[in-house]
């Protein structure tokens, strides 16, 4: 009998707020398959994207204000990276074909 493994979300977004525990959660992501874990922290401000990777969750990058890096997403067809803004800083979105671009 063949057996079918199911997986987990392909891409979850996670905002971590004070005293919460989604840092807890990265190890568990890993194991229920989820593909891509996108971590926004709002002390300091920051953006972490994770990646399965036999298994585990793996960080392949960072987006901060002193250093914002663009965060390619492997699952969606978008970027991500931490721009500022006026009353805070805000979430840039950029569409593979270059020409849409969101900020939540």
């Amino acid at each position: 009998m063949r057996r079918i493994l199911s997986r987990g979300p392909d891409f979850i977004v996670e905002i971590i707020s004070p005293n919460d525990r989604s840092r807890e959660k990265i190890p568990f992501y890993g194991q229920v398959g989820v593909r891509e874990l996108l971590l926004i922290d709002r002390d300091p401000w920051g953006l972490e994207l994770y990646r399965l990777h036999d298994g585990r969750m793996e960080l392949v990058g960072q987006s901060r204000l002193e250093k914002a890096d663009v965060l390619q997403s492997a699952v969606l067809p978008v970027a991500f990276r931490l721009i500022p803004g006026d009353a805070r800083p805000g979430i840039e979105v950029s569409h593979n074909d270059g020409i849409q671009k969101w900020v939540a």
